[in-house]
């Protein structure tokens, strides 16, 4: 139970680390207001359609470990492109061409969706480990909004990252 308490602590707080700053990198890495919307706007649909896709996948194969990792790396991979100071997809010149802004874009929604993907797979196989037992389950989630406000509440606190450094936005993570 440990275990599933850490893992919801972790991407709890990586939720934290993330949320409150995707508008700022993306205004960050020179895009327009309402480029960053519409990146945004796309992602969160697939937020919405990836679990539904992968989760059906993911149970009918039954192979948690397996995907979860995939996901992660996934993510991860996506998440490293997306703070890369020397990967800046579509901006030349101050000027956004349209093939890199989509490629960008796509890089940012495989991420989110992957991301979308992990909460309701971990929690598919935490409720076959723990046997529907529902008290336990309750103990792991609060593990994780204690993760989210935790890292937030670090965050308020030391004054750390700075709005216009993507790279000490992601080391907050």
């Amino acid at each position: 139970m440990y275990v599933y308490c850490l893992y919801a602590f972790l991407t709890e707080a990586l939720a934290a680390a993330i949320s409150p700053y995707l508008q700022i990198m993306l205004r960050n890495k020179g895009y327009s207001h309402s480029l960053v919307g519409v990146i945004i706007a796309v992602s969160q649909i697939a937020g919405l359609f990836f679990p539904l896709i992968n989760g059906a996948k993911i149970d009918r194969n039954g192979r948690y470990k397996t995907r979860l990792f995939l996901y992660v790396i996934i993510l991860l991979v996506c998440f490293a492109i997306f703070v890369s100071p020397h990967l800046n997809f579509g901006m030349q010149d101050g000027k956004q061409g349209t093939l890199a802004v989509m490629l960008y874009a796509a890089v940012f929604t495989l991420g989110v969706g992957c991301y979308s993907v992990l909460n309701p797979a971990m929690d598919s196989y935490m409720t076959a480990n723990l046997k529907g037992d529902s008290d336990k389950y309750g103990k792991i989630r609060a593990c994780g909004t204690a993760g989210y406000v935790a890292l937030l509440v670090l965050v308020a606190l030391i004054g750390f990252p700075s709005e216009t450094s993507n790279y000490e936005i992601f080391l907050t993570i």
